[in-house]
């Protein structure tokens, strides 16, 4: 049996899936997820600080991620912020443990500045949504996932810091409820090259599509064009 032949039997009669690029992030069914632009993830705080004289490659996503935020707001895709909140009160045992071996407190303390948006980030707008987290996955306290639904979401972009880790861990959670994800590698950052590409390997191959907002918006433009003939 050819594996044409065998993918024909492998998809229900009908069903309508969503193939490419075009497809996947057009503006009626697709959100802009923004995980974790958080000053302590943006510059840095122990471990994680950008050593002087470096190029640091989370702050570098932030102008081009303030040029897409801009871009999903004049397109009507609703942008939705996420952000870690740690507190000894929220952190669960494993996550403690794991704080206690590194002997230091996490990033992003509940009431810290380190907590904060960046001042050079565009700011949540009144009507965006804001989610809080307090490990890794946004999925997993499901109120994304209820705002998501009630907006008729269906694909997700992905940005933000750390690449492998929180984008990540949301990403595939997302996958797994049935979402189709987008990675735009140009809009997420971490302080690891080696870690961000694997990530961007990893996704590519098993989970969605991986592209930059530059190739958004070739398509997002060329669907308004074609609106406008219609």
């Amino acid at each position: 049996m050819k594996s044409s032949q065998r993918l024909e039997g492998y998809l229900r009669k009908g069903e309508k899936l969503l193939i490419t690029l075009e497809e996947v992030v057009n503006p009626d069914h697709t959100a802009l997820i923004v995980v974790d632009v958080q000053n302590d993830f943006v510059y840095g705080r122990g471990e994680l600080r950008t050593p002087p004289g470096t190029v640091n490659p989370r702050e570098q996503i932030l102008s081009p991620l303030n040029r897409f935020i801009d871009r999903c707001r004049t397109m009507g895709v609703p942008v939705i912020y996420v952000y870690t909140v740690h507190a000894g009160d929220l952190d669960l045992p494993p996550y403690k443990a794991r704080m206690v071996r590194r002997r230091e407190p996490p990033v992003c303390l509940k009431g810290t500045r380190g907590g904060e948006f960046p001042e050079k980030l565009n700011q949540p707008l009144p009507g965006d949504p804001i989610v809080i987290k307090h490990g890794y996955d946004a999925m997993a306290d499901h109120d994304l996932n209820t705002i998501l639904q009630n907006r008729g979401v269906r694909s997700l972009i992905f940005s933000g810091i750390d690449t492998a880790v929180c984008v990540d861990s949301t990403l595939r959670d997302a996958f797994h409820r049935g979402y189709y994800v987008v990675l735009a590698k140009d809009i997420c950052g971490s302080d690891n090259l080696k870690r961000h590409e694997m990530a961007i390997g990893v996704i590519g191959t098993f989970y969605g599509l991986v592209t930059t907002t530059k190739e958004i918006t070739r398509v997002w433009n060329k669907l308004r064009r074609r609106k406008g003939r219609s």
